[in-house]
């Protein structure tokens, strides 16, 4: 995917964006106060995009010998 179809694609899951007023803003800090979405998500979705901390994910391959 290109990045004018990633652009496309994200523009089209996100309704509405409100920002925190621009005399707020600090280095650093993201200035997006809201973003409202084109379709349904979970408290449990969005509490897990709001996490600000680091995350680790760990792949295990699983297989039987044979015997």
């Amino acid at each position: 995917m290109n990045d004018v179809d990633k652009r496309k694609l994200i523009e089209s899951m996100i309704a509405e964006v409100h920002l925190h007023p621009k005399e707020t803003w600090e280095a650093g800090k993201n200035p997006i106060k809201e973003i409202k979405y084109a379709f349904p998500v979970s408290k449990e979705v969005m509490d897990a995009l709001r996490e600000n901390v680091a995350s680790v994910e760990t792949v295990c391959l699983l297989s039987k010998k044979a015997q």
